[in-house]
């Protein structure tokens, strides 16, 4: 960027110059403010797939924790009327000396009656019984799924939400430097250069005004083709916004309201057009021959206008403080601009006030 302005110098540079390198690095500061944003936004998602998982394993191991605390205390059940070794009950090694056929026979039996093993035992392929103290693989590792549990429920997931609040914080805060560097409502998207002035708002805003205070030449380090692509945009918005105003402008002017009766009124003292459901709905009682112009009509009224690109949606009364009354298509472009904020955002474009943090062309 070319550096320029009058005045003395300090280490090399005038005024004009030291504007020039505030800008580019507040330009450099929004870049890198835009690079932090997306990497803790990665990082979340991330920390956000390790909670959904780990959520999703804390459940699982909670079912496999119950499951075995049923499984090992289930009290064995010896069937009606047995008089051979009870396997459920006798000694091991008593059950384990039986001859294999022996074992196989007594084993098919006791199942067969309803007889059930406690949950620390079990039988094998041949007959023989194992406990859980002499085969523990072959039994659910309780302590094992406790302590798993324990990590999951205790330290794994709750350290993962605090790293997610951290970087939700530190997004917040990132979001919230560079409102303050490029104004509030501005693009997120990446720009090689410096745009036009008044693209930008807040400090880069700021910095820029001052430049062009010394130099009414400068229009920031656009190149032709990108400052014509932001003055587009801008006029856009200000078509849109300026059409919305004198819609209203148009109703209100065209209009004779004479009162509002959102708190009723006995008696109408004059013929001529009242508010009603200002506030909600309203019962009216009106003369033989008196006329009512429909929320239809209003919008008819509001889309008549010579600009066949602009269309102007009413969505509910137009002469009230509704919020979002209108809704405007410019083009493939919706907007739902609140009408009085909109005429106040004409007015200070007509006047030129500094929009400061909130950027926007004023020159």
């Amino acid at each position: 960027m070319a550096e320029s302005g009058a005045g003395t110098k300090f280490q090399g540079r005038d005024e004009g110059g030291w504007l020039d390198k505030q800008i580019a690095e507040l330009f450099n500061l929004r870049n890198a403010l835009l690079v932090a944003d997306h990497v803790i936004d990665h990082r979340r998602d991330a920390i956000h797939q390790l909670i959904t998982e780990g959520e999703r394993r804390l459940k699982n191991y909670e079912k496999r924790v119950r499951r075995a605390e049923k499984q090992l205390k289930a009290d064995a059940k010896t069937p009606k009327g047995w008089k051979d070794t009870d396997p459920g009950k006798d000694n091991i090694k008593t059950w384990n000396k039986l001859s294999d056929n022996k074992r196989m026979d007594l084993m098919h039996s006791y199942l067969k009656h309803g007889g059930r093993l406690p949950g620390d035992r079990l039988f094998l392929e041949d007959g023989s019984l194992v406990d859980q103290k002499s085969a523990p693989k072959k039994f659910p590792n309780l302590p094992g799924l406790k302590a798993a549990l324990t990590g999951l429920k205790g330290t794994i997931v709750p350290d993962l939400k605090s790293q997610s609040k951290f970087l939700k914080d530190s997004r917040n805060a990132v979001i919230d430097e560079l409102d303050t560097v490029q104004g509030p409502g501005i693009s997120h998207k990446p720009m090689k250069n410096i745009p036009a002035f008044g693209v930008l708002g807040g400090e880069i805003f700021d910095v820029q005004y001052s430049k062009r205070q010394i130099d009414p030449a400068y229009n920031g380090g656009a190149t032709s083709s990108e400052q014509i692509e932001d003055y587009q945009t801008l006029l856009n918005q200000a078509n849109a916004r300026l059409a919305v105003s004198q819609s209203n402008f148009d109703v209100l002017s065209a209009t004779p309201v004479l009162g509002a009766f959102a708190e009723g009124t006995p008696r109408v003292g004059m013929s001529g057009a009242y508010i009603v459901g200002e506030k909600g709905p309203e019962i009216v009682d009106l003369d033989a021959g008196a006329s009512v112009t429909s929320n239809a009509d209003i919008a008819s009224m509001l889309s008549g206008g010579d600009d066949p690109g602009i269309k102007l949606i009413v969505n509910g009364d137009v002469i009230t403080e509704a919020k979002d009354p209108f809704e405007v298509v410019v083009g493939d472009r919706r907007f739902k601009p609140a009408v009085e904020k909109a005429t106040r955002g004409i007015g200070r474009r007509a006047n030129y006030s500094l929009p400061s943090r909130g950027g926007g062309f004023n020159g």
